[in-house]
């Protein structure tokens, strides 16, 4: 963040305060990236946001982040300070199964502080008579070291004199530093090596990541810029933090750095006194950056408070394609289609006339046309032709291609999750033989009409086979058109009966990653999705492909005549068909008896095993994921929004457990309504006068106008005086507060809410009534829903007086009779109707579930 500094402040005030030295990003960027920053500069998203998260601690950048916050440019925004983002690893701690890279074992054996790890990172490259003469440095020093020799390190080493003269350096090299140091040329694990406790140093091109891991594990850094802000970054980590050494100044970023002059730093960190006094400033700063993170730090604080300001939302994945089914508009001669026997059926044959405008627009788009790279759900082990044959097309040639899955996890199928619910299917397939059961599914957009649905049934129950039949509300969608409902459950409900034993139908959702990963599972008939695809070649199990649209046609070719790992129900040219009973079971018995089936099996554990290979360290989806090094820092903020309030309990609980069922009053009105200095005094007079239990939730929002007239100190003493007075009554919280946990909670009776809807939504689910004070947007309407329609809360005070304060006699009177009278009973009793009706709403076969699946199942269709 502090390099913004430089830019903002033209007098370089703070820069020169303390001997820095700052270098215009013309000097270390390339014009692409200048030019990149100064149209984002000029963009009107950015320039209408509310807000910068920023990878960083105040531990390290606290005085910038304070002058960066004070510029004119700045001041409408909140500047959250979350980092570091990286996850702050235990040196000590081993995950039982997990398989530790190699160099690790050579870790534990080498003594404490005294390794050097050095790495450049992935974008970074050093030329060849650079990397012999670092080789030299650090042969030597006679220091311990790691060095990662990367692909992105060595990329012109090759370019004079071919590979093999460079290869035998390395070669020689090894050999001669043998017991001393080890040579890493792919990935390496970055974060365990820093945690460890025999790593002493990092010799490092200060990437903004690789700085802050560093730091946070409390190790020196060996500055060697490269380029970007990296000059600044090693300026601020030597000059400022004094917490390293400069390799080489960005001034001389053009010549070669000697051996001598290299070795000269290596010694002079790991030998000298003055290593010893940057190693032991990087730790003090290592515990302050993981105090920073910690509950009650700095970042932690930061975190919470940005992840506060988020809008509430619900996200779903839209459906993954076949990186394959591209080669078929790629190559109107479809070669490798041919060359394979396969058959590609054009997009307009498979999907909507709307679809297929959409893809026309995004082949069009401006973003798409300059993209750097596709990040794809499929692995080398599957589509390797299909992706080499697409990399190589024009199209795609200034792209880099990135094979990640399967994206799915991989499950193992003897694992247990405690106190996980698990499925009921999933103790029934635990009663069944090994690779005896059929699983039949498809997915949550297509739909079977209700004729198929009757010969898909007769198949089931003449192959004699054991199977679980997800027969979904997509499937059943269209069973009832024609003859009601009636006689459609009574074929359900005497299928069930004459397959007693035999199978297993669910109506519902079904844990299918699981059922795909248990033992008991042979195969999978599917509409060949691309996910469900994936997910049932990663575990081994062979597909009967029913293709219903988009690219699940070509999904079906890849899989029963590429990979050899499936068989065709049904062709996508006999699509408007019903397939007859007799052909499906046909099919089913091929697959599931041992002497016609087991080809297809084998083939399709074969491909298990590649798929969870090229996901497994050094495999080539896992180093296609490498590649991406710096989205790391981006996945793991992911894990610590989701899990933001789950590891550490908020102490309000620990108060709500003390207190009686429903007897508590929940005060809050959000994070966008403010009250007046004097409707705060009232609120609190009214709280302190009523006697009931409460929590008020008395955050910046609501503060932000007491101060305004008389300032902090009177409006200080008047919290402090109401706290020591509601001692054990009642809880102040002034800072981020868990809504959902609150009003979950049994002693929990009422809440005292603006409305918004997502507070109105949240206190209905949970049985709660609410004391309804609107403050603008659609909370005044909210209110009256509420209040009058729903009978489920009482009007702390109506919209119409909402510029007048509202004396704490009317406020108290509201509580009283929500928390003391027969009138409260009542609300709370309709409430808690209404809270039932609503959680049965999203709950299988409920209405909200109802509608989300059709929501997904239409945009997806």
């Amino acid at each position: 963040m502090s390099y913004n500094i430089g830019w903002l402040d033209p007098e370089h005030r703070l820069v020169r305060e303390h001997g820095l030295q700052f270098h215009p990003v013309e000097a270390c960027m390339t014009k692409e990236f200048v030019e990149l920053i100064s149209r984002a500069e000029q963009d009107e998203e950015n320039a209408a946001s509310s807000g910068i998260l920023m990878n960083t601690s105040r531990a390290i950048e606290a005085e910038f982040i304070d002058e960066i916050a004070a510029h004119p440019m700045f001041k409408e925004l909140k500047l959250f300070a979350a980092g570091p983002l990286n996850p702050l690893l235990d040196a000590t701690a081993r995950t039982p199964g997990q398989t530790r890279h190699e160099c690790m074992d050579w870790l534990d054996k080498q003594p404490l502080a005294s390794v050097l790890y050095v790495s450049f990172g992935t974008t970074s490259s050093l030329r060849g008579d650079q990397v012999a003469e670092l080789a030299a440095a650090l042969k030597g020093s006679k220091q311990r070291f790691i060095w990662v020799l990367r692909d992105a390190d060595r990329a012109n080493i090759f370019a004079d004199s071919g590979e093999s003269r460079h290869a035998e350096l390395l070669s020689r090299f090894t050999a001669e530093t043998e017991g001393v140091g080890l040579v890493i040329t792919g990935w390496a694990p970055q974060l365990e090596i820093l945690a460890h406790g025999a790593t002493a140093a990092f010799m490092s091109h200060c990437g903004w990541n690789s700085t802050m891991e560093s730091l946070s594990y409390g190790k020196p850094i060996l500055a060697w810029p490269m380029h970007s802000d990296q000059p600044w970054d090693a300026e601020l980590v030597c000059k400022y933090l004094k917490a390293g050494l400069l390799v080489r100044p960005w001034e001389k970023h053009s010549e070669v750095v000697p051996a001598e002059a290299i070795q000269e730093v290596i010694e002079e960190a790991m030998l000298s006194e003055k290593g010893m006094t940057i190693r032991r400033r990087a730790k003090e700063l290592g515990e302050a950056v993981r105090a920073s993170v910690a509950d009650g730090g700095s970042s932690r604080k930061g975190l919470d408070d940005f992840a506060a300001r988020l809008p509430n939302g619900e996200a779903f994945g839209l459906q993954c394609v076949a990186m394959s089914y591209n080669i078929g508009w790629l190559d109107p001669e479809n070669r490798l289609v041919r060359e394979h026997g396969l058959k590609f059926h054009p997009v307009e044959a498979c999907m909507p006339k709307e679809f297929v405008e959409f893809i026309s627009r995004e082949e069009q788009d401006e973003e798409n046309a300059t993209s750097s790279g596709m990040l794809m759900n499929t692995s080398r082990a599957i589509e390797a032709e299909f992706i080499d044959e697409i990399a190589a097309h024009p199209m795609f040639k200034e792209m880099k291609l990135f094979a990640v899955g399967p994206l799915n996890p991989l499950l193992d199928a003897t694992a247990r999750t405690p106190g996980q619910t698990r499925h009921e299917c999933m103790d029934w397939l635990d009663k069944q033989p090994a690779a005896s059961v059929l699983y039949v599914s498809f997915g949550t957009t297509s739909s079977l009409r209700g004729d198929q649905v009757a010969e898909l049934a007769a198949a089931l129950k003449g192959s004699k086979q054991r199977f679980i039949w997800v027969l979904r509300d997509a499937d059943r969608a269209d069973i009832f058109a024609d003859s009601g409902e009636s006689r459609h459950a009574e074929l359900l409900s005497r299928f069930t009966a004459e397959t007693e034993g035999v199978g297993l139908v669910i109506t519902g959702w079904a844990p299918q990653l699981e059922i795909l990963a248990h033992g008991a599972t042979a195969a999978f008939m599917s509409h060949c999705g691309w996910n469900s695809t994936m997910e049932s070649l990663s575990h081994g199990k062979p597909i009967l492909a029913w293709p219903m649209h988009s690219d699940q046609p070509w999904d079906a070719e890849l899989v029963c005549k590429y990979l050899k790992a499936g068989l065709l129900v049904r062709p996508l040219e006999k699509h408007s068909e019903v397939v007859p009973a007799e052909a499906i079971q046909e099919v089913i018995e091929e697959a599931m008896l041992p002497e016609k089936g087991m080809a297809i099996r084998l083939r399709a554990m074969e491909l298990g095993e590649v798929v969870r290979a090229s996901v497994a360290d050094g495999g080539s989806s896992r180093k296609d994921l490498d590649d991406f090094g710096h989205l790391n820092q981006l996945m793991h903020l992911s894990l610590l929004l989701a899990s933001r309030g789950l590891d550490t309990r908020h102490e309000c609980m620990d108060w709500l457990d003390k207190q009686p069922l429903a007897s508590v009053l929940y005060v809050s009105f959000g994070t966008t309504s403010s009250l007046r200095g004097d409707q705060v005094a009232e609120l609190a007079a009214a709280l302190k006068g009523s006697k009931q239990r409460f929590i008020w939730v008395l955050r910046d929002a609501d503060r932000a106008n007491i101060f305004a007239d008389s300032g902090e100190s009177r409006h200080a003493e008047l919290l402090s005086r109401f706290t020591a007075e509601t001692e054990g009554v009642g809880l102040v919280i002034t800072g981020w507060a868990p809504q959902l946990e609150i009003l979950a909670h049994g002693a929990t009776a009422a809440f005292m809410s603006h409305c918004g809807w997502n507070s109105t939504m949240e206190s209905l689910s949970y049985g709660k009534p609410i004391l309804a004070w609107p403050m603008h947007s659609d909370q005044p309407w909210d209110a009256e829903l509420v209040c009058k329609y729903l009978k489920a809360g009482l009007l702390v005070r109506p919209w119409e007086k909402h510029s007048e304060v509202v004396p704490a006699e009317a406020i108290q009177e509201v509580i009283e009779e929500a928390m003391l009278s027969e009138k409260g009973m009542t609300i709370r009793r309709r409430a808690k109707e209404l809270g039932e009706a609503v959680r049965a709403s999203v709950a299988d076969g409920g209405s909200s579930r109802k509608g989300l699946d059709d929501f997904v199942g239409y945009i997806t269709r």
